[in-house]
């Protein structure tokens, strides 16, 4: 497997599953206003360069269909945006994951007897 393949699959293909995920977590975990934001920034980001990949694919798609070479800076801007998007979903996930083991830290430094 290539590195495009796994950049492929941890932005536009992971952005499908990671971004419910993560704002379901966060619903159930209680969060400073911050992480909300910062949440909702990072997952509008994601969403940003998820649709403008799959609309440069679609350029691309037309003229691979066309049986014509797809122009070089079309395809740099499909690697941008696909390496943006997985960027994003990386980040975000690890916000996700930093956000649950503080809860669960919390929770768990709360039951302690003092």
């Amino acid at each position: 497997m290539y590195l495009a393949d796994i950049v492929f699959l941890a932005g536009p293909v992971g952005a499908v599953a990671v971004v419910p995920a993560v704002v379901a977590l966060l619903a159930v975990v209680r969060r400073p206003r911050w992480a909300v934001w910062l949440t909702a920034s990072l997952s509008a980001g994601v969403g940003l360069t998820w649709l403008s990949y799959w609309v440069l694919w679609g350029k691309a798609f037309d003229y691979a269909d066309a049986f014509q070479p797809v122009p070089a800076p079309l395809e740099a801007a499909l690697n941008t945006t696909m390496t943006l998007c997985a960027g994003g979903v990386v980040l975000l996930g690890a916000t996700a994951i930093a956000f649950a083991l503080f809860a669960v830290s919390r929770r768990v430094s709360l039951r302690i007897p003092g």
